[in-house]
């Protein structure tokens, strides 16, 4: 039996359904040192959950880190860490 992966958009969706994804990628800075990277769509989504979970607080913000380290490691490394 062949277990199909998720992409990255179907796993956000799957730990966020009331996830809003665009359809265009965009380019972020990393809000210290200013690097800019470009990030897929459902990367944009789950940084701006991100930063907004950081903001008030929430329990979310792990599952977001994680979710960026599991499918985007180098635009979290640039943006995140």
């Amino acid at each position: 039996m062949s277990t199909t992966k998720l992409t990255p958009r179907e796993q956000a969706v799957k730990l966020f359904p009331d996830l809003e994804i665009f359809d265009e990628k965009e380019f972020v800075a990393n809000r210290f040192t200013g690097e800019i990277i470009e990030l897929e769509p459902e990367a944009v989504a789950m940084y701006d959950l991100t930063m907004g979970a950081e903001q008030i607080g929430m329990h979310i913000m792990r599952t977001c880190l994680d979710w960026f380290i599991d499918n985007y490691p180098k635009e979290y490394m640039v943006l995140l860490d």
